[in-house]
């Protein structure tokens, strides 16, 4: 039904835009440098593995800020159709069924996710620098963004089966509470390098934005070695001067990322098994 429908359609289209707004600079990755009298900022070069890592946040940031709604209604659809009566007349439990329908959420994702990675492959061969190394621009999206939208999955599931989050109230609920909570460990990493933020604020970074300053900080610091600290910025951002960029071409991701964009995963069947 989901793969039927227009709007899905338009959507993937969107995203398709997204990979090549990554591409050419409208959607930045920047450190900001300054106060608010003078901001400066500096990104990288649009190595694929920067590339990468700006895809692997568009998409975190779709899912944060979108995918909830995209994949909310998946029970409401089986109720018009009378398609839970005709469930709810097998042997089918109650967490079988919901487990998956939680696993076509992530399908959903799943599908987003290779339309971004198409059209930012596509893109950087076209507007890149250096090889277009095609693991370099798509391990972000799984490890960043997949396990994100498999927990907002989940959140979404949980919503449809609470009456009082069914509805208008659920999608206030999720935008003046969770978005928020979801970005707000950010503000306490400001002034901070990587290894003097606490365990506890990086494990609940749902954007994966304190990986990508890991990552980054080094080839950050080897152009300018005066920076004080704190997450980068995402996003299209505004700035009184451009510093020359820093290169970033990769490195081994250290085990606590994987460790804990794995653990997102956690909470997002603890929210399954509650929805039964």
């Amino acid at each position: 039904q989901r793969v039927r429908s227009r709007r899905l359609l338009v959507v993937l289209a969107v995203i398709a835009y997204f990979g090549y707004l990554v591409n050419v600079g409208q959607i930045e990755l920047v450190y900001q440098i300054g106060n608010e009298d003078a901001m400066r900022h500096v990104g990288g070069v649009n190595t694929a593995a920067f590339i990468g890592l700006k895809a692997g946040l568009t998409g975190s940031a779709v899912f944060l800020f979108g995918g909830f709604y995209l994949m909310k209604n998946s029970l409401r659809r089986d109720r018009l159709h009378d398609v839970e009566e005709l469930v709810a007349s097998t042997p089918v439990t109650d967490l079988t069924y919901l487990f998956g329908k939680w696993l076509s959420n992530i399908a959903l994702g799943v599908v987003i996710l290779v339309v971004l990675g198409f059209a930012t492959v596509v893109n950087h061969a076209v507007h890149g620098v250096g090889p277009t190394n095609v693991v370099a621009l798509v391990k972000p999206l799984i490890l960043l963004a997949l396990p994100l939208g498999a927990l907002i999955g989940a959140l979404a599931l949980v919503f449809e089966t609470v009456e009082w989050l069914n509805g208008t109230l659920g999608n206030a609920v999720y935008f003046l509470v969770f978005m928020p909570l979801a970005v707000m460990s950010l503000a306490a990493t400001e002034g901070a390098m990587p290894g003097e933020i606490q365990v506890w604020i990086k494990a609940t970074d749902a954007l994966g934005s304190l990986a990508v300053y890991d990552l980054t900080v080094d080839a950050l610091l080897a152009e300018v070695p005066q920076y004080n600290g704190g997450a980068p910025s995402f996003g299209t951002i505004q700035a009184d001067e451009t510093l020359v960029p820093f290169r970033y071409d990769g490195q081994t991701w250290p085990l606590w990322i994987y460790a804990q964009r794995t653990a997102l995963l956690l909470p997002a069947m603890v929210l399954v098994t509650l929805a039964t």
